[in-house]
């Protein structure tokens, strides 16, 4: 369905059984995708090169509609300009060193009572091997290696906090768009 989007017309936009989406009029490519519980949420449809790409913009109302169509034509500017908006890069600085520290100092301090603990076990363990390496290039192996000199040396308890602290590490650069996927889904605590 297509219609020319305002404040009004997006507030009086109901639920239905089935998601249902409303093409905005005044800005091509910008999408009202209305869910089943209510939730409304908007998104951009471009094509760059053969993949039609269709990312989330924001929910509204904390995205508001002026807002919506201001991040839309910026993105659709960045693809005519040859640009893909949907793999930018969040920070120049892609080392596990610069990362590890912004994710303590934005996450870690915010949230965790202990996160002098979680910034000894990163410091000690993931930046004093990794320190200068591109996180994106940490593979499932490397992690290990780090958990296996843990048990090896007797620290059975603090093989499965390094693994929790770099899960945490992983998950808030997944959250960021740093990285695409973490190398330890599904891996398991080294220790009971």
């Amino acid at each position: 369905m297509q219609k020319a989007l305002t404040d009004k017309t997006i507030e009086a936009l109901k639920p239905e059984p089935r998601r249902y989406e409303v093409h905005d009029l005044r800005c091509p490519g910008l999408t009202l995708r209305v869910s089943p519980t209510g939730r409304k949420s908007f998104y951009i449809r471009f094509r760059y090169g053969l993949a039609q790409k269709h990312p989330l913009l924001g929910v509204y109302p904390r995205m508001s509609l002026a807002t919506a169509r201001e991040k839309a034509n910026d993105w659709l500017r960045q693809v005519d300009e040859g640009i893909d908006p949907t793999k930018r890069k969040r920070s120049s600085n892609m080392k596990v060193e610069a990362v590890c520290r912004e994710f303590v100092r934005l996450h870690a301090q915010t949230r965790n009572k202990s996160w002098r603990e979680s910034e000894r076990i990163l410091e000690r363990e993931f930046i004093e091997t990794f320190g200068q390496r591109d996180i994106r290039e940490i593979k499932r192996f490397d992690v290990l290696e780090i958990l296996d000199a843990a048990v090896a040396r007797g620290s059975t308890y603090q093989a499965n906090r390094i693994l929790a602290t770099i899960r945490k590490l992983y998950n808030w650069c997944i959250e960021r768009r740093i990285v695409e996927s973490s190398p330890i889904v599904g891996m398991k605590a080294p220790t009971k």
